[in-house]
């Protein structure tokens, strides 16, 4: 009886270390692949914000032309000084992205 005592004990022991190894070893590997996906989930982002950069600059640069196309239309609007080729350059970009808007 102590023996069959004795044997299932080691056993046991045998099974929890077993579970312990087992776990941990796990765990490590789960912790380098969450640090792994949380790199990529950076890198990601960090390409995210560069498109959103270029999409910001576009629609500001479409609201000034779209700005400059109101005026351009507006039989009451009357410039004055010298702003050079820049404005007109700027309306006839409007008129070839939006040729639909044009009267």
């Amino acid at each position: 009886m102590a023996e069959a005592r004795k044997q299932a004990a080691k056993i046991r022991a045998e099974a929890d270390a077993f579970a312990i190894t087992t776990v941990s070893n796990a765990q490590q590997t789960n912790a380098s692949k969450v640090a792994q996906a949380v790199s990529m989930e950076g890198e990601a982002e960090a390409k995210m914000l560069k498109g959103f950069k270029a999409r910001r600059i576009h629609e500001e640069n479409m609201e000034k032309l779209g700005a400059m196309a109101a005026m351009a239309t507006n039989k009451d609007t009357v410039l004055l000084g010298d702003s050079g080729n820049n404005l007109m350059a700027g309306i006839e970009g409007y008129k070839m992205v939006f040729p639909e808007n044009n009267q």
